[in-house]
C-alpha cells in the first residue's frame, strides 16, 4: 500500500542525492511545477498532470556524475585566486591608461586619446591596425571606465577561474579586437572609438561557448544556461542609442565561438 505522500504523485527522476535536491525542486519549480523527494530511495516526484513537462525540464539533468557526494561537489564560482591576476592585468592596465589620458583630473583631449590609440577610421584605414587593440583599454570618462569594470567584476571571476589567467587574457584581448573589427566595418564613423565593453561581451560570449563544449555537464540544460547568459548581457552590456552595438555583438559573437573552442584549465583529477 502506497504512502497518503505518493497518492497522485508519479517518479520521475531516480537516485537524486541530497546534495541535488534543491537544485532539481529549483529547475521544476522555473517552470510552474512542484515536485516533491522521497528521501528513502532518492526519488522526485510530481502531479501525474506534470509528469510530461517535468520529464522534458529534466532530460538533461546528470545526477550520476562525481562529487555528488557532501564536500566533494565545487561550489559556485564567485572569485577564486585562479584567474584572479588576469583581472588584476586588465583592471590596472584601463586605470593606467585612463590616468594618463587624464591628466590631473582634467577631460580627456581628442589629441591625447589620439596618441593613445583610441580608434578613427581614417586613421585605421590609413594602415594603423594597433589601435584596434590599443582602444580596448581606453575610456572616455570615469563613468564609462566604472562601468566597464563593474561589468567585468561581475561576469570575469568564472570564466578566469575555468579557463586559468593565460586563456582569460586571450580571451579578453582577441575578442575586444574582434568587436573593434566589427564596429570597424558596421559603423563607420568620424568621431573616436574606444572601450572595453567589447571584450567584456567577450568575456560573457565565452561563458556560453564553454556550455557548448562535450565535456560540459550541469544542472540545466544549455538552452537554459545560454538565455540567462543572453539576459545578463542585456541587463550589463546591452544595446542602445549612443552604444557601439555592433562592437559589442562583435564581442559577444567571438567569444561564443572562443569558448567553445578553447579548452578550460586542467583540473585536478581527483
Amino acid at each position: 500500500m502506497e504512502d497518503d505522500f505518493d497518492v497522485g504523485l508519479v517518479v520521475v527522476l531516480r537516485g537524486v542525492p541530497t546534495t541535488r535536491v534543491n537544485e532539481v525542486l529549483a529547475l521544476l519549480g522555473s517552470e510552474g511545477i512542484d515536485g516533491a523527494y522521497r528521501a528513502g530511495d532518492g526519488t522526485i516526484l510530481v502531479a501525474a498532470v506534470d509528469e510530461a513537462a517535468a520529464r522534458r525540464v529534466l532530460t538533461h539533468v546528470d545526477v550520476s556524475s562525481e562529487g555528488d557526494e557532501p564536500g566533494e561537489r565545487a561550489p559556485t564560482v564567485v572569485w577564486s585566486r585562479r584567474g584572479a591576476g588576469a583581472l588584476a592585468v586588465v583592471a590596472l592596465a584601463c586605470v593606467a591608461v585612463f590616468w594618463s589620458t587624464h591628466l590631473a583630473g582634467e577631460p580627456a583631449t581628442r589629441s591625447r586619446l589620439l596618441a593613445h590609440g583610441a580608434i578613427s577610421w581614417s586613421l585605421v584605414e590609413s594602415g594603423e591596425l594597433w589601435r584596434l587593440l590599443a582602444a580596448v583599454f581606453i575610456h572616455f570618462d570615469g563613468a564609462h571606465l566604472l562601468t566597464n569594470l563593474l561589468t567585468l567584476a561581475l561576469v570575469g571571476p568564472p570564466l578566469a577561474h575555468h579557463l586559468g589567467a593565460g586563456r582569460f587574457l586571450l580571451v579578453f584581448v582577441v575578442t575586444g579586437v574582434a568587436g573593434n573589427v566589427f564596429s570597424h566595418f558596421l559603423m563607420p564613423t568620424v568621431g573616436l572609438k574606444a572601450g572595453a565593453s567589447g571584450a567584456v561581451a567577450g568575456v560573457l560570449g565565452a561563458l556560453a561557448g564553454q556550455t557548448l563544449r562535450p565535456e560540459f555537464r550541469g544542472p540545466l540544460p544549455r538552452w537554459q544556461i545560454l538565455g540567462a547568459l543572453g539576459a545578463v548581457y542585456a541587463l550589463l552590456v546591452g544595446a542602445g542609442p549612443g552604444r557601439d552595438n555592433a562592437a559589442h555583438a562583435g564581442g559577444l559573437l567571438a567569444g561564443l565561438v572562443i569558448g567553445r573552442l578553447i579548452t578550460p584549465y586542467p583540473t585536478d583529477p581527483r
